[in-house]
């Protein structure tokens, strides 16, 4: 059994957690169930939100009872072609200033070293 304080510092995460998503949820007219409890549960609660359950592995990305999935990850971290593109762009950079150094002969790749004459990079 898990110490007394696990569980409360899990619930106060847990209830933040809640605090952050359940504004997106009503925008969406989603409520969540728990897998154990999907069968049981309405399709369309009293109030017309549409039940949904979070995938596994993927933290605020839900499903509804229809298939269709909602992305409510903040717009910065959400996966996608410019958060890509960016980290693309970091990567040219890196790969640029590595042929630069190969070209000045600073570092040689072929041979896995850095050059003895350049004391600037040796430790």
């Amino acid at each position: 059994m898990a110490p007394k304080g696990l569980w409360s510092t899990v619930k106060i995460i847990l209830k933040y957690i809640l605090q952050k998503i359940r504004p997106k949820l009503n925008e969406n007219k989603l409520y969540t169930v728990e897998k154990c409890l999907w069968k049981l549960k309405p399709n369309l609660n009293e109030e017309g939100f549409k039940k949904c359950c979070e995938c596994d592995g993927f933290r605020f990305v839900f499903i509804d009872y229809t298939g269709k999935t909602h992305d409510l990850r903040p717009e910065e971290n959400r996966p996608s072609f410019n958060n890509f593109n960016k980290f693309v762009k970091i990567l040219i950079l890196f790969f640029y200033f590595i042929y630069i150094l190969e070209r000045k002969g600073i570092i040689c790749y072929a041979c896995q070293r850095v050059k003895k004459s350049d004391k600037r990079i040796r430790k």
